[in-house]
């Protein structure tokens, strides 16, 4: 596995846009220190844990989410985006996972946005359906 360290210093270089990370196989703490890393290196960093919403419409349109929503719309500086809980947009109906992934796939602005998905499992990018399909870059193996 990728250090933190590591993976702050080159995501941008790489333009590592679409990341994920498989919960039982990442080290404590090590989201805390990619946070500590990206904020020390002048990098903006968003964290949305869909755990927290009814539905991941509600998480995108949330209030205190409107500033996430606006950078990965139009990101104009490097910033890191962290989605826990992001199990919440595996389900081939979510109409949310496929705007998304639009925005990612189909951004100018993609060598400024780096975006962690951290899962339970690998339905959001292991199913041929999937909006993520064969999309995303593990950093846990």
């Amino acid at each position: 596995m990728v250090s933190a360290e590591r993976f702050i210093s080159m995501a941008w270089e790489l333009e590592l846009t679409i990341c994920s990370l498989i919960t039982d196989q990442t080290p404590e703490g090590y989201l805390d220190v990619c946070r500590d890393q990206a904020k020390s290196r002048g990098i903006d960093v968003f964290n949305l844990n869909f755990n927290e919403y009814e539905s991941p419409l509600a998480a995108f349109a949330a209030e205190e989410n409107r500033e996430l929503v606006a950078t990965l719309e139009g990101c104009r500086r490097k910033t890191l985006v962290i989605f826990e809980g992001a199990d919440a947009l595996a389900p081939l109906e979510c109409n949310e996972t496929f705007w998304l992934r639009s925005l990612l796939a189909n951004t100018n602005e993609s060598s400024f946005l780096v975006c962690v998905f951290v899962t339970e499992g690998r339905d959001l990018y292991e199913r041929v359906e999937s909006a993520f399909f064969e999309s995303m870059i593990s950093i846990t193996s």
